[in-house]
């Protein structure tokens, strides 16, 4: 994953390089700017779609999807699941994703609990935060919503959370009554720093081998659990540069529906309005796209207080919290998370719907 394309608004299929890495000028204006940021851009180079598309295929790996697991010990283990990420057994093991990449492009090991289960992480979607730093969320009864419909759509029995000690909502499982576990399958091609697989989700079983490499096509990508989350409006399309083009663009016509019909999440989303953001409370009662949000508690954690030092927090070169992000709809590809986000007092808001940006991983 050395080379990283995406699709700008006027069809041109470009990669991010590592090779050409060049300084470049910022989306944003720089009259009064100063000079530019010492952290270096990405150049733009030319890569054919068709090549680059034809080119990746995802590892299939068969398995169970679990709510909670018995340890060695006998004892029960209650998961946390949420609308984008849940355990699931590999029937191989750890095994069954050796040798798939990490962001470096090396190969990176998954990392199993005692139960001999991953947590998966969704790729191109990004539901509101259940349990984020502690106890914190996103908006109630909404962030609770989309991890019912994921597991509603999985075809689960009912559910008991048990009540935290500490307050909140609850979110980790007491008791999955069966059908449980259900049957399952991803398609996988890399894994993240947190030793998660990146993953195609589908619930149900499939006639393909275990191991098998799969082109996935935006027809297939729509009858995962990713895409029927987007669709059902139980989370956000989020698209990073390892996604192929055709299917971050049908995961973005899907959002679009989604929207136009003004259920689920987008009923109460405020991303692209002025949000009450001045304190982790007034954060923790609004639906903002999720990746903002994060960066937002993070800074209360902090231990911030109001709006006013967000900019320079998030833009701080040594901590490298500044997402690398393009804007489908400009072609730009020298933006940062700074350049997508505004600032008002104590109100924050992003200024391009979530499916016209596209973030590099780390």
């Amino acid at each position: 994953m050395r080379d990283l394309p995406f699709v700008a608004a006027c069809g041109e299929t470009l990669a991010l390089a590592p090779s050409t890495r060049v300084p470049s000028p910022r989306l944003r204006g720089e009259a009064g700017r100063g000079a530019f940021p010492s952290t270096t851009r990405w150049a733009k180079v030319p890569v054919g779609a068709r090549e680059w598309g034809s080119a990746v295929t995802y590892r299939l790996v068969k398995g169970q999807l679990r709510l909670t697991y018995v340890n060695p010990a006998g004892q029960t283990r209650g998961g946390e699941p949420d609308g984008d990420s849940l355990w699931f057994e590999p029937a191989g093991g750890a095994a069954a994703f050796a040798g798939l990449p990490g962001p470096d492009g090396r190969p990176r090991s998954v990392e199993l609990n005692p139960g001999g289960c991953v947590q998966l992480r969704f790729e191109a979607i990004d539901a509101l935060e259940l349990h984020y730093l502690g106890r914190h969320h996103q908006k109630a009864p909404a962030c609770e919503e989309a991890r019912d419909t994921l597991l509603d759509a999985i075809g689960f029995g009912p559910r008991q959370y048990a009540t935290p000690a500490s307050g909140g909502i609850p979110v980790r499982v007491k008791r999955a009554d069966p059908p449980h576990p259900r049957p399952g399958y991803v398609l996988c091609r890399s894994i993240d720093p947190n030793r998660r697989p990146v993953v195609f989700v589908y619930a149900g079983t499939t006639t393909r081998a275990e191991g098998t490499q799969v082109h996935l096509t935006p027809a297939e990508a729509k009858k995962s659990l990713n895409a029927k989350q987007v669709a059902n409006s139980a989370a956000y399309p989020t698209f990073y540069t390892t996604l192929p083009p055709d299917i971050r663009q049908a995961f973005a016509a899907l959002a679009q529906s989604a929207r136009t019909a003004g259920k689920g999440v987008w009923a109460v989303d405020t991303s692209r309005e002025w949000t009450p953001a001045g304190s982790f409370a007034q954060l923790d009662a609004a639906a903002l796209w999720p990746k903002l949000y994060r960066r937002l508690a993070s800074y209360y954690a902090d231990g911030a207080t109001g709006l006013g030092g967000f900019m320079a927090w998030l833009t701080d070169p040594a901590a490298k919290r500044n997402d690398e992000v393009s804007v489908i709809s400009t072609g730009a590809m020298d933006t940062e998370l700074d350049d997508v986000v505004e600032v008002s007092g104590q109100k924050v808001r992003l200024k391009y719907d979530v499916e016209d940006l596209v973030v590099r991983p780390r």
